[in-house]
């Protein structure tokens, strides 16, 4: 993605109480970790939004899916 576009996580697929939440594992240098964190929900219409300020790669899992795995690589 481009240098402050922004990410909307959406939990409105889930069925019943299937909770996530989205925690960044590693992120360009400066990039504090909880500004990345999401709340732990199981509730399918809630919504995690972030706008990414700094270049570089960032490695996101679901702390209670840990096979649930995401890269985003934000360019200038």
């Amino acid at each position: 993605i481009k240098l402050n576009d922004a990410m909307n996580w959406s939990w409105a697929n889930t069925t019943g109480c299937e909770p996530h939440k989205v925690t960044l594992v590693t992120g360009p240098s400066g990039v504090r970790r909880q500004n990345f964190a999401s709340q732990l929900k199981c509730d399918p219409g809630y919504r995690f939004k972030r706008q990414f300020t700094t270049a570089g790669n960032y490695e996101f899992v679901c702390n209670i899916h840990v096979l649930m795995r995401m890269n985003v690589k934000v360019s200038k």
